[in-house]
């Protein structure tokens, strides 16, 4: 992990990111926001949030190979959804992708709509590597 979680005491933690984290040195990496879109430019899996959450994060992790980092180098993650009934599969996802790793410091918020018609989901990473 390119950071190290910071982890007052008092405060609630949860298990899929962290309140803040710390970095040293690398290069910083800033993953534009992430739409679930093919590589036409066409929604994938039109009304599955977790067939859209699948190609997002795919597309972040193929962003972060090739600038020479993976999931371990992410400090930062900002999730935005289209509907409040999204977030436990958007936690849910985050979870399984930073099982095992420093969790980044995340927010999560819901707006009136995505850039792309259909979208369910979009996120964006800020990454430090080495």
């Amino acid at each position: 992990m390119a950071g190290k979680a910071v982890l007052p005491e008092g405060f609630y933690r949860h298990p899929s990111f962290s309140a803040g984290v710390v970095v040293h040195g690398g290069r910083t990496l800033y993953v534009a926001g992430q739409l679930p879109l093919s590589p036409e430019g066409e929604l994938v899996a039109p009304g599955d949030i977790d067939g859209q959450l699948e190609r997002v994060w795919q597309q972040i992790e193929a962003i972060l190979a090739a600038a020479g980092g993976g999931l371990a180098d992410v400090v930062r993650v900002t999730a935005y959804t289209v509907d409040n009934v999204y977030v436990g599969a958007i936690v849910a996802a985050r979870q399984r992708r930073f099982a095992g790793l420093t969790p980044p410091a995340s927010a999560l918020v819901t707006v009136a709509g995505l850039a792309k018609p259909g979208a369910l989901v979009e996120i964006d990473a800020v990454a430090v590597l080495p």
